[in-house]
């Protein structure tokens, strides 16, 4: 079992992670940690520069649950995400269908 710090560590660790892969891919060469120094800068993402995808990140000992991502504060444009990851499993992301939609589309206009 980990405790409150350790668990605290695995998620912090996991941000880094995350923001690390979308800076080697160069998907977002600028994503890093989104720190909040005060209660009332708490935006419910946790990576910034990351264009306008407001990426929620869970790390636990199994999936969170998607209600989640209504955690996420957006503004007009903005697309939240979940990514979750349990121990010894694959992250998982999630993200509403209508903004799924609205990225495929724009990944299909850029093959057509």
């Amino acid at each position: 079992m980990v405790s409150g710090k350790g668990a605290r560590n695995k998620g912090l660790n996991f941000e880094r992670e995350i923001a690390k892969q979308l800076r080697e891919e160069n998907i977002f060469p600028n994503a890093k940690r989104h720190l909040e120094s005060q209660l009332s800068e708490c935006k419910g993402f946790d990576l910034d520069h990351t264009g306008n995808l407001k990426i929620q990140l869970k790390r636990n000992k199994k999936y969170c649950s998607i209600s989640k991502l209504q955690e996420v504060q957006t503004e007009q444009g903005d697309i939240p995400m979940l990514l979750s990851k349990g121990d010894h499993m694959e992250p998982v992301a999630v993200l509403y269908w209508k903004d799924f939609l609205r990225i495929i589309k724009d990944i299909g206009e850029v093959y057509e």
